[in-house]
């Protein structure tokens, strides 16, 4: 009886880490679905607003060079341990 009742313990204790695993996986899919959320959002705007951009003025230049810098500006690159570019 006291072995079943331990087998018991480590199957309940062994579900507690499984479920803690699934729940930490829902919620890194949860942050991937916000993530594609607001690139979409992003991108549906920048389609709306792409004129603005595509003259040839003074302004739509500037318009431009701020464009590159929102993209860029997260960018970091770097060498990994292995001394191999990583961005």
């Amino acid at each position: 009886m006291e072995t079943h009742l331990a087998d018991l313990r480590a199957q309940l204790n062994n579900l507690k880490l499984l479920l803690e695993s699934v729940e930490d996986e829902l919620e890194a899919q949860r942050g991937h679905v916000e993530i594609a959320e607001t690139a979409e959002a992003w991108l549906m705007t920048l389609r709306e607003r792409v004129e603005e951009i595509e003259e040839d003025s003074p302004e739509a230049y500037q318009k431009r060079r701020q464009l590159v810098k929102v993209l860029v500006e997260r960018i970091v690159a770097g060498h990994d341990e292995s001394g191999n570019t990583s961005v």
